[in-house]
C-alpha cells in the first residue's frame, strides 16, 4: 500500500531522534528503577511544585510506555493523511503540500513529545532520590512551550500552504 508518505533525509533525522528519546527514557528509568529508586516514588506534582501523589517505584515506566504509545499511535498517523482536518479548503492544487506539511508537523511533534516525557521522567528520578523539587515549574513550562510552539508554529504553516 501505498500511502505517499515521503520518503527525506529530515525525516530519518527526526526518527532517530524521537528513537534516541525512546531509548534514553527506558534506559534512564530500568538504570533508576533497579539502582536507585527508593520504594515509593513521586508521582505527582502539587501547584506548589512538592510530591503530593506517591507511588511504587514501578510507576518509573508509566511515562516511557506512554511516550512508546504516542510514538507508535503517530507513526501509524502519518500514513493516513488523507484523513486529517487541515483547518483550511483542500484542493486538488494544495492537497500535496497541505499533506507534506502535516506529515512533517506530526514529526516533528512526535520528536517534541517524546523527548518532553524523557525529561520529565529525568525530573521523577531527580525528584526521588534527591528529594527535590525545585524548577519543576520550569520544566513544565518549558515543556508546554515546546509542544505549543510545536503546534502554532505549523497550523500557521497549514495556513499558509492552504
Amino acid at each position: 500500500m501505498d500511502s505517499g508518505y515521503p520518503v527525506d533525509r529530515s525525516r530519518r533525522v527526526r526518527e532517530r531522534a524521537a528513537m534516541a528519546a525512546l531509548a534514553t527514557m527506558w534506559a534512564v528509568a530500568g538504570w533508576a528503577r533497579w539502582r536507585l529508586l527508593p520504594k515509593s516514588i513521586p508521582v505527582h506534582f502539587g501547584f506548589n511544585g512538592q510530591p503530593d501523589t506517591w507511588g511504587p517505584a514501578n510507576q518509573i515506566f508509566l511515562m516511557p510506555a506512554l511516550a512508546l504509545g504516542l510514538y507508535l499511535a503517530l507513526t501509524v498517523a502519518v500514513h493516513f493523511p488523507q484523513s486529517f482536518h487541515y483547518g483550511v479548503q483542500v484542493t486538488e492544487e494544495n492537497r500535496a503540500r497541505l499533506e507534506a506539511t502535516a506529515i512533517l508537523m506530526i514529526g516533528w511533534l512526535k520528536v517534541v513529545l517524546v523527548w518532553v516525557l524523557a525529561v520529565l521522567v529525568a525530573f521523577q528520578v531527580l525528584s526521588a532520590t534527591q528529594g527535590t523539587s525545585s524548577g519543576i515549574w520550569m520544566v513544565v513550562l518549558l515543556c508546554f512551550c515546546a509542544i505549543l510552539g510545536t503546534v502554532v508554529w505549523f497550523l500557521l504553516a497549514l495556513q499558509r500552504v492552504g
